[in-house]
């Protein structure tokens, strides 16, 4: 049975969580709630859950100042927002579990079912680190981007990644020192989270570093750019002409 906590100062959200996790009775026991920094750290110590269902903004802070007083966290954490842009931006980046109020019982019923089946509370740790550097780093180039692949995590900077691969729901990350692997997450995904005055969408299936093109080859059978590292990527139609003007405009040809 898993041990859970609700971290949360607002009693109408409690309640709808406390509904919601029904559906995972046999799963999942509540064992404590918590609406402040100061409580949750106490409660946090005493109970030691394994899931923690946590608000951004509580009573006396928010959820980043409880996170940095606890050294090696041992539990997976599912988070919890109303409009805090700044800190789904940090989520995204951390492939961290997050919900949008008002929770919709689809999402959370699916969120819940990922972050029972990938619990590993040493990812997690990974994961809460990147997260916490990523929100005091104002450079995006310094931001780290965990990538979820099928049985664990990879951790790159903006600045390592060459390019990223359609493949179905899925996409392949190639690195700019040779290595790929594979994300279980949509290319789509990436290209709202990566900055687009780096990252650029040649193609339905491309998405490519900007700062590594040292060529864009226009050709009747087929454009193409060619990367520092050698290789050719096509370039579709209806994006040769929004690239070549981004090209133009940052001095890249």
């Amino acid at each position: 049975m898993i041990t859970a906590i609700i971290i949360e100062d607002e009693k109408h959200c409690i309640a709808r969580l406390q509904q919601l996790l029904r559906n995972f009775s046999d799963k999942i026991r509540v064992k404590g709630e918590y609406d402040s920094v100061a409580e949750s750290l106490v409660g946090i110590k005493r109970i030691k859950p394994d899931l923690i269902f946590m608000d951004v903004e509580l009573k006396d802070g928010d959820c980043f100042d409880l996170l940095k007083k606890i050294k090696n966290p041992s539990f997976e954490i599912i988070f919890t927002t109303a409009h805090h842009k700044y800190a789904i931006d940090a989520f995204n980046y951390a492939a961290i579990h997050y919900l949008l109020k008002p929770i919709d019982s689809e999402q959370f019923n699916e969120s819940v079912r990922r972050c029972l089946e990938k619990m590993n509370y040493q990812q997690t740790n990974l994961r809460l680190e990147s997260m916490i550097h990523n929100i005091v780093s104002h450079s995006f180039q310094e931001k780290q981007i965990v990538f979820p692949s099928i049985k664990d995590y990879c951790f790159h900077k903006p600045g390592e990644i060459l390019r990223l691969q359609a493949e179905g729901n899925y996409c392949s990350v190639k690195l700019l020192n040779g290595k790929f692997f594979l994300a279980t997450k949509s290319i789509k995904h990436y290209e709202g989270l990566l900055n687009p005055d780096v990252f650029f969408r040649i193609h339905q299936s491309h998405l490519i570093n900007l700062s590594y093109v040292d060529k864009y080859i226009q050709k009747k059978g087929g454009s193409y750019v060619k990367l520092s590292t050698g290789e050719e990527v096509p370039v579709s139609v209806r994006k040769g002409s929004a690239l070549l003007k981004f090209l133009s405009k940052n001095n890249q040809l």
